[in-house]
């Protein structure tokens, strides 16, 4: 059997095993819809080179948001690599089919963004230039994937954090510039061209370097802009072609994660006071194990980037009115429980769902199980979250404002994790693998009318209930009422 067909063997076993039909046609077109969307908002504003930096820093969110989060796995060491570099094949061969495998799907998700960019370019632009710009998608979205390559051969199990960040920034990226970012597009009409004298910073900017080629013909210059991005996307497959993937991140064990540290007195006291013996397996399971879900960390953790870029637009009142801010900050506090959904659709998933045969054996209920899962995301997520929120309230509202909100806002997100638990989780902690996660269908139903109820109890709070110390006293003890009458009802069950 010749090397090429080798080659095709083991690429149309990953692409086998890869996500359904159905699920890659719809993803593909929500990002064909969001970028023509985009797109069509900014056409009639910006010449060719300006409008190309946009679309491909657009691009670069689109497609590296996906590839951090749930397509991180084409950049990982496949579990089964050994055993396929085991059989009659060359490990250059199980290379090149998993650098197959990356280019269809990210070539995929390039056709989809850069199709809609080209058909919405601005008028004027060179049909070569239109015609163009989706071969400039693939080849951007190949560099992006040979950069975290490299990042992730480079660091190994360190690059964990980076990417996280990286993700959580992504995501804040395409807000704040979705609704800040399009008040300032004459300035962005001003971008002067990569090659201009003047323009030497576009050269550390990467959505300009694919964006040379769209500039207005400038001779042997513009020639010469246009190799750029060709040259890079060379670099970018050999690059895939000859890195192995890395190797799985090993933990040592001998050092505790700070933030496992931070919070040693929250969950002193939770297991101390709150989370009652039966209760308390479910809890040590989802507060230990969630965490270290290198899946669940990377899928959830970057929506963290919701709320901040709504805190950070938030910082800037409009038309002068003193009280934006502030209820921008409360409507914030109040409305974090929308985040929620994405992070329990994902308490059951983890790398190890063969270990799942321990929910099955263990002697005890199923809801004293969910019962310390949802006491472990209240301490392990809740409290880092409101505490990052606090700050922000703290900066960009005032102390006062953060004083009389946090705590109400906090006991409101226990009250919401208690409701929306039940109906985004329907299998036991850490018991199936993430490709099999399934958020629930009704989800957008639940999600919108929650938006909307709470939305309204943040600026009520926020102007009429909360504008007092004693007030936010008389809210919390009334919010922790609840929690108390509920342990008492669960333990005389």
């Amino acid at each position: 059997m010749s090397s090429t067909a080798r080659i095709w063997i083991l690429l149309r076993t990953r692409l086998s095993a890869a996500s359904t039909v159905g699920e890659g046609i719809a993803a593909l077109l929500f990002q064909a819809i969001f970028t023509a969307g985009f797109c069509g908002l900014v056409r009639d504003g910006l010449p060719p080179f300006a409008y190309g930096v946009f679309t491909f820093s657009l691009l670069i969110a689109l497609i590296g948001i996906p590839l951090l989060g749930e397509l991180g796995y084409l950049l990982r060491r496949d579990p089964a690599q050994d055993w396929v570099e085991a059989l009659a094949i060359r490990p250059i061969e199980v290379r090149m089919a998993r650098m197959g495998e990356l280019l269809w799907i990210l070539g995929a998700q390039a056709l989809a963004c850069g199709i809609p960019a080209a058909v919405l370019a601005p008028e004027g632009t060179e049909l070569a230039a239109r015609l163009s710009i989706p071969l400039l998608a693939i080849g951007m979205a190949s560099s992006i994937a040979a950069l975290l390559l490299c990042l992730q051969s480079l660091l190994g199990g360190r690059a964990e954090a980076l990417f996280v960040l990286i993700q959580t920034l992504l995501v804040a990226g395409v807000i704040v510039g979705g609704i800040a970012g399009l008040s300032h597009l004459d300035r962005l009409a001003q971008l002067p061209a990569l090659g201009d004298p003047y323009a030497t910073f576009l050269w550390f900017i990467p959505p300009a370097w694919f964006a040379a080629p769209l500039v207005e013909s400038q001779g042997v210059l513009g020639d010469w802009l246009s190799l750029v991005p060709l040259a890079i996307t060379l670099l970018a497959l050999v690059t895939l072609g000859l890195i192995p993937a890395p190797a799985a991140a090993h933990r040592s064990g001998k050092r505790e994660p700070l933030m496992d540290t931070l919070l040693r007195p929250a969950r002193y006291l939770a297991e101390r006071f709150w989370v009652r013996p039966r209760e308390h397996g479910g809890f040590l399971l989802v507060y230990e194990g969630l965490p270290r879900e290198r899946e669940v960390v990377l899928r959830t953790y970057p929506m963290l980037g919701i709320p901040l870029a709504f805190g950070a637009l938030g910082a800037n009142p409009t038309d002068g009115e003193p009280g934006t801010t502030t209820d921008m900050m409360a409507i914030l506090l109040f409305t974090v429980s929308i985040y929620l959904p994405v992070l329990l659709t994902h308490v059951p998933a983890t790398d190890s769902p063969e270990a799942s045969w321990v929910h099955r054996t263990a002697p005890v209920q199923a809801k004293h199980l969910h019962g310390g899962a949802i006491k472990a995301l209240a301490i392990r997520f809740l409290i880092p979250l409101f505490f990052v929120l606090g700050l922000l309230t703290w900066f960009l509202g005032s102390p006062s404002l953060c004083l009389r909100l946090l705590l109400p806002a906090f006991l409101t997100a226990l009250f919401m994790l208690r409701k929306l638990y039940p109906i985004f989780v329907d299998a036991p902690p850490m018991s199936i693998a993430p490709n099999e996660v399934e958020s629930n269908n009704n989800w957008l139903t639940v999600l919108a009318g929650a938006a909307l109820l709470l939305t309204f109890v943040g600026v009520i709070a926020n102007r009429v209930v909360l504008t007092t110390y004693p007030g936010m006293l008389i809210v919390s003890v009334v919010l922790l009422s609840f929690e108390f009458l509920r342990e008492r009802r669960m333990a005389s069950d």
